[in-house]
């Protein structure tokens, strides 16, 4: 792994921006049976579990289901559903590890609402620029990370606000990492997640090659009590997988998963923290995208947001897939992503 090192972070006392509009790129890349010189490790066919139950699963564990104008606050089996917001802009959600908050992005401005009383508070008095990709909270409930675009960029980075003061701080310096035939304007920094003890932030950076082609993307750590920055996986040194993206640490802090484009289709690979063990982990066999994977509370499962099997039109169904990329169940919510998974 390679590592540098960013400053801690810097606080903005007044925050000015224009709204950063990027989204994943899709586009297809040819495919080739190696990464670096290693084979990846390509899964078996799929097929469907027949499940009325998730085995494992605490009865108390709470998911966050974001909708197209609706947030909502579910058990991961789909009951017990209960409406947090409904707005009509493009936002962010994630839920409290605590369980009793939801904090959420719209249009520029960043929320918290309390569950129990339904009472909600703003963060930022200035408008804060930036795409709702990823968001989640600290593990100590008292920070909330997020990307954003900082000033006048049009780069992503990423970003903590502080739940009591209201501090704003950018972590991260995206255009740095570009090399000269990269590009990082309209792409950057993608927030993934917190790890569990509170000392790393995961996330992907994306990059546009200047010649054209298909969207290059490196996930790396961040060590908030150092500075330290690590380097897991970098696509741009091969060619089988594209557009990397939304990357998230397992709870035991040795684990990712991510997502990346291979062919035509976007998959869900499992990498170890130390850049070992590059495997795809979605099954062959489907006809959709799988995207935006979301890890259970144990690391024995994740949601990711999909089609259902055997309808490729149906688009946007949480489905939970067992670690070895088996599918359990979709959801029965209709359109929906899981933005949190908490015990």
């Amino acid at each position: 792994m390679k590592t540098i090192r960013y400053p801690i972070a810097f606080p903005i006392a007044i925050i000015s921006v224009s709204l950063l509009a990027f989204s994943i790129l899709t586009s297809s890349c040819s495919i080739h049976p190696s990464v670096n010189g290693s084979v990846i490790d390509t899964p078996t066919p799929i097929f469907v579990l027949s499940a009325t139950k998730l085995p494992g699963i605490d009865s108390q564990d709470k998911i966050l289901i974001q909708q197209q104008s609706n947030i909502f606050v579910v058990n991961p089996d789909g009951t017990d559903s209960k409406l947090i917001t409904s707005q009509d802009d493009n936002f962010n959600a994630a839920l409290s590890n605590d369980k009793t908050r939801v904090a959420y992005f719209v249009d520029g401005y960043y929320y918290i609402k309390n569950i129990n009383s339904g009472e909600t508070s703003q963060l930022n008095q200035e408008w804060i620029g930036g795409i709702p990709f990823g968001m989640g909270w600290s593990a100590d409930d008292k920070k909330i990370g997020f990307d954003c675009a900082p000033g006048t960029s049009t780069t992503s980075e990423i970003c903590t606000i502080d739940t009591a003061d209201k501090q704003f701080q950018v972590l991260t310096h995206s255009e740095q990492m570009a090399a000269p035939n990269q590009n990082v304007v309209g792409g950057g920094a993608q927030f993934g997640s917190w790890s569990r003890d509170g000392s790393h932030i995961l996330f992907a950076i994306r990059f546009t090659p200047l010649a054209g082609g298909h969207g290059q993307g490196i996930i790396q750590m961040l060590n908030l009590n150092t500075g330290a920055v690590s380097t897991i996986f970098d696509g741009r040194g091969q060619q089988t997988i594209a557009n990397v993206a939304a990357p998230v640490l397992s709870p035991d802090g040795k684990t990712i998963l991510f997502q990346g484009t291979v062919g035509k289709l976007t998959e869900i690979f499992r990498i170890n923290t130390d850049g070992s063990n590059l495997k795809q982990v979605t099954q062959a066999g489907h006809t959709f995208d799988i995207t935006y994977p979301v890890w259970s509370p144990n690391g024995d499962a994740f949601f990711a947001f999909t089609a259902m099997d055997g309808d490729p039109t149906i688009t946007g169904v949480p489905t939970l897939f067992s670690i070895n990329g088996q599918i359990i169940m979709h959801l029965d919510i209709g359109f929906g992503r899981v933005r949190s998974w908490i015990k």
